[in-house]
């Protein structure tokens, strides 16, 4: 659908242009509106032109403040660049000193801290001998006078000791004999006793022993002759045992003889097929 011209603009315009005037007041007013149109075509073209040249003004405004600012920025940058590194230097050279005159106070603080520890240690040396030496002078008077009461007291001590090993030695002796007197009499009677016990208890252990050894003699024989026959009777049992199992063994290794080559077969078939099928699948490759 077409826009509806609500205005009539078109027809009024053709009709104005196609206006030609023979009076002074018509001509006027034509020359009044074609004034009008210069002008503002006038207007317009150079108010275009100023946009234009104030654009490009801008635009070269702007890439000029660019490139002073980038200007200014990389200055800045290279200075506080060339400040910074002043700066760590003379940091490093400060810290450097500082170190060296710290690492001078310490070993001036460590020669003194030794020389003062060196002092104490021969002032503590010196007490200490003189502190061994006053000991040992009092250990050994303490050991003399230990020793003299001891070697009193050992005497005393020997002495008592002596007379009661003499009487305990009488008095054990007297003991002994009498316990001699009385341990021979029950030996002697015991000897008796025993003679006795043992002769009486040989004629029952040899009697015992020969009927023992005729009953074992019996059991060995019968013993013997039921082994024999079971051993006998086990080996005929063990003989038919084996000639079965070796029957079911002979079975058993010719079906799985029969078996493994039948899987053998197969297994050749199988892979004589896909040799085919891969002989044949190379040949369609190639001709393609």
């Amino acid at each position: 659908m077409q826009g509806v011209d609500m205005f009539n603009f078109q027809d009024v315009m053709g009709d104005y242009y196609g206006y030609k005037p023979s009076d002074d007041a018509g001509k006027a007013s034509k020359r009044t509106f074609q004034a009008n149109m210069v002008q503002s075509s006038f207007d317009t073209q150079l108010a275009m032109m100023q946009a234009e040249q104030a654009q490009r003004y801008d635009l070269d405004t702007r890439l000029q403040t660019a490139n002073l600012e980038l200007s200014n920025q990389k200055s800045l940058m290279k200075d506080t660049f060339s400040y910074g590194t002043q700066k760590m230097g003379m940091e490093f050279d400060l810290q450097s000193k500082f170190a060296t005159q710290m690492h001078g106070f310490d070993l001036e603080k460590m020669g003194y801290a030794g020389e003062i520890q060196q002092d104490q240690t021969r002032l503590e040396g010196k007490e200490n001998r003189l502190n061994l030496g006053e000991q040992g002078r009092q250990t050994r008077f303490n050991i003399g006078a230990q020793g003299t009461e001891d070697r009193a007291g050992m005497v005393t001590q020997g002495g008592v000791d002596l007379k009661k090993i003499g009487a305990s030695g009488t008095e054990q002796r007297a003991s002994i004999g009498a316990q001699g007197d009385v341990d021979i009499s029950k030996i002697g009677a015991g000897g008796e006793q025993d003679r006795k016990t043992i002769q009486a208890q040989g004629v029952i252990d040899v009697s015992k022993i020969g009927a023992q050894g005729e009953v074992d003699l019996s059991k060995i024989g019968a013993t013997g002759t039921e082994q024999r026959k079971g051993i006998q009777e086990q080996g005929k049992a063990d003989i038919g045992k084996i000639g079965a199992q070796g029957a079911v063994d002979i079975d058993k290794i010719n079906v799985a003889g029969k078996q493994e080559r039948e899987t053998m077969g197969e297994k050749t078939r199988q892979t004589a097929k896909d040799r085919t099928n891969q002989y044949s699948f190379a040949n369609q490759l190639a001709a393609r």
